[in-house]
């Protein structure tokens, strides 16, 4: 949900990559941005690259990038 949150304010082709090193994660991505676009008018997947990997291995240029977010859910028994 956070990958919609910075297409909200890009609104703009391939900016917004979204990266996991879990492979049902980018399918269950790809569903959440399929009904992201039949409820939202200005939602169009094609705002986001969903990319399988980890981000310290990502083909951007340097100096490419201008916003990075690292989420990381863990399992409520744990505490941060």
């Amino acid at each position: 949900m956070e990958l919609l949150q910075f297409v909200y304010f890009s609104r703009r082709p391939n900016v917004i990559i979204g990266v996991d090193a879990v492979e049902e994660m980018i399918e269950t991505c790809k569903e959440n941005l399929r009904a992201a676009s039949s409820q939202n008018s200005w939602f169009h997947p094609e705002y986001v690259q969903l990319r399988h990997g980890d981000a310290l291995h990502l083909p951007p240029e340097d100096e490419s990038i201008d916003v990075s977010q690292n989420c990381l859910f863990t399992s409520s028994q744990t505490v941060i």
